[in-house]
């Protein structure tokens, strides 16, 4: 995390070079065992195009959560629509065998070697770069948020819970709406897997969706006094054990200082970690 810290001196080998090389060390770091799916999302205000400031966000996923950014093309007063989405990467396309990261001992695999594990890091992981605009709304979400919800009805639960405005500049959302909306949408999802008047509602993994532990991150590029972008995360979580439903709310802020970057991941396993830099 040294990498991401605003004007902190590091030696040019542990500078940051990518989400790839930060997991790799990341993972080197950890001891525990287990497997997770991974989405990285670092918001880098340091990158320059015809030498100025142009914001992005570099991507990583290795697994089945994704990542969805929405931007409003046609001005302030239009909707948002759906610029960038990252895809899936299961084996054989099961719903139930994402590709993850993974650490065992020899109860497990005797076999295991960790140089495996990195090398899922640097050919397995899905990475892209993609611009930054203010107002952007980007959502990262485990697979129980998008094998339940089709991609037109999260951007219709976007819309309808961040309208636009009537007129007036860029305005920042207020930090309660993003969080309204994070757990509108896994209320959503998880709506998908109940038996309704007409049965099961569709979703894109066929009737009824899985019920599953269920994360999701809401976010917001904005500008800071510096006029550089940041994003404020706010996050909902709530899984789901033995058919009986259970909430959980974790809300947090992360903000990326003049040249530096903002880092959020998101795990399978429900826990969302969003860290200020």
């Amino acid at each position: 995390m040294n990498q991401l810290i605003p004007d902190r001196q590091v030696n040019p080998q542990e500078a940051y070079q990518g989400p790839v090389s930060l997991l790799k060390e990341a993972y080197e770091e950890t001891e525990s065992m287990g497997s997770t799916t991974i989405l990285l999302a670092v918001l880098d205000n340091s990158t320059k195009i015809h030498g100025k400031l142009h914001p992005m966000v570099a991507v990583l996923t290795i697994g089945d959560c994704e990542l969805l950014m929405l931007r409003r093309l046609d001005g302030r007063q239009s909707p948002l629509q759906a610029v960038f989405h990252t895809e899936m990467q299961r084996i054989d396309g099961h719903s139930q065998t994402p590709l993850q990261l993974a650490r065992v001992d020899d109860r497990v695999d005797p076999d295991f070697d960790e140089e495996l594990a990195l090398e899922v890091i640097e050919r397995g992981s899905a990475v892209h770069c993609v611009s930054a605009y203010e107002g952007d709304i980007i959502i990262l979400g485990s697979d129980g948020i998008f094998d339940n919800l089709f991609l037109e009805e999260i951007v219709d639960i976007v819309n309808e819970s961040l309208p636009a405005p009537k007129a007036g500049g860029f305005v920042a959302t207020q930090p309660s709406l993003l969080s309204l909306l994070a757990k509108r949408l896994v209320d959503e999802a998880h709506g998908k897997s109940e038996v309704g008047r007409h049965g099961l509602p569709d979703t894109p993994i066929g009737l009824g969706g899985k019920m599953d532990d269920t994360s999701v991150v809401v976010g917001e590029a904005a500008k800071d006094r510096w006029g550089v972008l940041f994003h404020i995360f706010f996050s909902a979580g709530r899984w789901v054990l033995d058919g009986l439903a259970f909430g959980n709310e974790e809300n947090s802020r992360a903000s990326a200082n003049k040249g530096g970057q903002a880092f959020t991941c998101l795990g399978a396993s429900s826990r969302l970690f969003s860290t200020p830099v």
